[in-house]
C-alpha cells in the first residue's frame, strides 16, 4: 500500500504537496521545497499537520482507510501554506480576494497577521483561539456537504459544532465541559465578527442565532442525558491558605512579593504591567492598568502594601531604579540584578548598579504570565498548601470575595475591592454561590416548621 500524496499547489518555488508519511507512522505532513540559511542548495521542509488539541492526524483509520474529509483538509492546508510561503516572500499576492473563496483556515490567518490581525501577539487568549478554528475547520470539513469557506457556514453548521464539540469532550470525560463547548462556539463567532467588520467575508457569513447558547444547553442534556448543565468549576482557597501563600512570596521571588502584595485580590496578568507611575507616594494609591475590556481598579493601599512596596523601592530590587527618577516597569522580566543588601541574584547579581543592567531592566517585557503560574505554584508548595488544578492565583480573588461579602461590605465597596467595572460580576461568579452559612440556616428553619427535634 503507497503512501498517500495530495495535488502539489502553488508555483515554485513555493509549491506545496499534502503527503503522508510512511516514516512517520502516516501522518499528514506539508511538503515544500526549502533553502537553508548558508546552504548551497534547496532541501525539502515538512509540516506536520495537527488538530485541535494539538496531536498529529493520521490519514488512514485504523484498518488501513484512507479517510476522504482528512486528505482534503490537508490539502486545504497546503493551499493556505503555499498562499502564506508566497505572501511572504512578497510575490504572488492576492490582490482582491473573493469573499467566498476565504476557508476556515485562511481566516485564522487573517486574524492572526502581526500588522493587521485581530490577534497581532503570540498569547494564551489566541492559542484558545486557534485550537477553536482549527476544530471548527476538521468538524465541518467532515460535513455532507464539506464546508470549508466562511461564506458557506449557516446557523445549522453553528448548532453542529456545538454538538461536536459536546461530544469530543465526553470522548475525553470531561464531565464538567459545557463552558468548554460554549468557549469554543464563542471563539469562532469573534472571528468571524471581526471578518465581516473588516469586509473580508460578505455581512452574512456566519452568523449564529441569538439563542445559539440556550440551544446548546438543550444539546448538551439530551447528549449527555444530564438533568442540567454543570455549573463551572471556581475552587477557591480557604483565607488560611490564602495568608499563607502570601507569607511566603518573598522567599519565592522579590517581585512576586511585591506582585501578590498589591493585587492578591486583582487579577495579577494586569498587575504585573504596572510602572512605577502607578504609585502615587504622596497618597498612597496604586493604578492598575486598564487592557481592552478590563478595566483597571485604583487602589487606595493598605500599611501593609505600602511596607512591601516601600522595602523594594528603598533597599530592594528596584532601589538602583528609583534614584534614576525615571518612569520603569515594576515587574522586569529577566532575571534579578539588585535584591536586597546589594546582594545579587542570578548570574548577574556580582554587577551592582551596571548600568547596562539597568538598560536592561528597562528594555525587556514585564514577567511573563508563565512565570507567575511558577512562582504561585512554589509559593503554594513553600505554604505547605496542596495544588489544585484551576485554581491558581484565581483560588486567592474568589476566596476574598467570599470574605469581604462575609464583613457585610456594600455592593460599591466589594466593586473597588476586586476592580470590576460593575459589582455584577463578583455577586454571580466569584461569590460562592451555594453558602454554608445560608445552607445551614435554610436547614434549622425547615427543621423547625416541620415540628422536628434536634
Amino acid at each position: 500500500m503507497s503512501a498517500w500524496r495530495g495535488k502539489s499547489v502553488g508555483a515554485a518555488p513555493y509549491e506545496v504537496t499534502p503527503v503522508e508519511r510512511a516514516d512517520k507512522g502516516g501522518r499528514l505532513y506539508l511538503r515544500w521545497r526549502g533553502k537553508s540559511e548558508g546552504a548551497a542548495r534547496t532541501n525539502w521542509r515538512y509540516q506536520s499537520l495537527r488538530d485541535h488539541n494539538n496531536r498529529p492526524v493520521l490519514a488512514r483509520t485504523a484498518d488501513g482507510k484512507l479517510v476522504k474529509a482528512r486528505t482534503e483538509w490537508a490539502q486545504r492546508c497546503a493551499e493556505d501554506k503555499a498562499r502564506e510561503l508566497a505572501e511572504t516572500a512578497g510575490v504572488g499576492r492576492v490582490v482582491d480576494e473573493a469573499p467566498c473563496a476565504l476557508t476556515i483556515l485562511e481566516g485564522k490567518r487573517r486574524a492572526f497577521d502581526r500588522n493587521t490581525g485581530k490577534y497581532p501577539t503570540r498569547t494564551q487568549h489566541r492559542d484558545e483561539v486557534s485550537r477553536a478554528l482549527d476544530f471548527a475547520a476538521l468538524t465541518w470539513a467532515a460535513m455532507e456537504p464539506p464546508v470549508t469557506a466562511w461564506v458557506q457556514v449557516r446557523k445549522a453548521h453553528i448548532r453542529a459544532l456545538g454538538r461536536e464539540r459536546i461530544r469530543a469532550l465526553r470522548r475525553r470525560r470531561d464531565v464538567d465541559g459545557f463552558r468548554a463547548a460554549e468557549i469554543t462556539v464563542m471563539r469562532v463567532l469573534a472571528v468571524a465578527q471581526w471578518l465581516r467588520d473588516e469586509e473580508i467575508i460578505p455581512p452574512g457569513a456566519c452568523v449564529a442565532p441569538k439563542d445559539w447558547r440556550a440551544k446548546l444547553k438543550e444539546d448538551w442534556i439530551a447528549i449527555t442525558e444530564a438533568p442540567d448543565v454543570p455549573e463551572p468549576r471556581r475552587p477557591r482557597h480557604t483565607i488560611q491558605e490564602m495568608r499563607a501563600i502570601m507569607a511566603k512570596a518573598r522567599d519565592v521571588d522579590p517581585r512576586f512579593e511585591v506582585l501578590i502584595a498589591i493585587g492578591a485580590e486583582q487579577r495579577l496578568g494586569q498587575v504585573r504591567r504596572a510602572w512605577r507611575s502607578a504609585y502615587d507616594r504622596a497618597k498612597g494609591l496604586f493604578r492598575i492598568p486598564s487592557r481592552g475590556k478590563k478595566q483597571g481598579a485604583l487602589l487606595e493601599l493598605t500599611r501593609g502594601q505600602i511596607a512591601v512596596l516601600e522595602r523594594a523601592l528603598t533597599v530592594g530590587y528596584l532601589r538602583h531604579l528609583e534614584r534614576l527618577e525615571l518612569d520603569y516597569p515594576l515587574f522586569p522580566g529577566r532575571e534579578l540584578v539588585y535584591t536586597e543588601r546589594g546582594e545579587g541574584k542570578g548570574r548577574s547579581g556580582s554587577r551592582g548598579s551596571d548600568p547596562i543592567a539597568t538598560q536592561r531592566h528597562l528594555k525587556y517585557p514585564t514577567v511573563s504570565r508563565m512565570k507567575i503560574r511558577l512562582w504561585f505554584h512554589d509559593a503554594e508548595a513553600l505554604a505547605k498548601v496542596p495544588h489544585v488544578h484551576g485554581r491558581g492565583a484565581y483560588g486567592l480573588r474568589r476566596v476574598a470575595v467570599d470574605a469581604a461579602v462575609a464583613e457585610k461590605i456594600s455592593p460599591d465597596g466589594l466593586q473597588a475591592h476586586g476592580g470590576w467595572t460593575n459589582s455584577k460580576t463578583p455577586n454571580e461568579i466569584y461569590r460562592e454561590t451555594e453558602r454554608v452559612e445560608a445552607r445551614s440556616e435554610a436547614k434549622d428553619v425547615r427543621a423547625k416548621i416541620r415540628g422536628e427535634r434536634e
